[in-house]
């Protein structure tokens, strides 16, 4: 019931403090549409910056998988993951939709069950 204002800073965007998600229960949908198919692209990725090089605690939506050209939601670098079991066309708009509940992560694509994980591990 609320939209998160999103400030860039230092190359990267950085929400003002407070807490926005709870990992039992998050929707998160998106409109997406990419030129040409790039290895991790994302979406987005939010964490914590431990170091220069390391973010913990995060989760991200990306649109391929490796270069697999495959929708992913994971959280702790990989550690829970949903992966589509098929791939997205670049140059074409795609509608990708992520549900936490509970202990179960469900993934759409274009309004379609694609797939659903069971025990799926959150932040806690």
């Amino acid at each position: 019931n609320s939209a998160i204002k999103i400030f860039a800073i230092e190359n990267c965007y950085r929400a003002p403090p407070g807490v926005y998600f709870s990992f039992n229960n998050l929707t998160i949908t998106v409109w997406v549409k990419y030129y040409s198919h790039r290895n991790w692209a994302r979406i987005f990725e939010i964490g914590f910056k431990n170091d220069l090089n390391h973010i913990s605690n995060n989760f991200g939506f990306v649109i391929s998988h490796g270069n697999s050209q495959k929708p992913f939601f994971g959280i702790n670098g990989g550690i829970s993951e949903i992966i589509s079991t098929i791939t997205i066309n670049s140059n074409e708009w795609h509608f990708l939709s992520v549900s936490l509940s509970g202990p179960n992560a469900t993934l759409y694509i274009n309004s379609t069950l694609n797939i659903q994980v069971n025990n799926f591990n959150t932040i806690s």
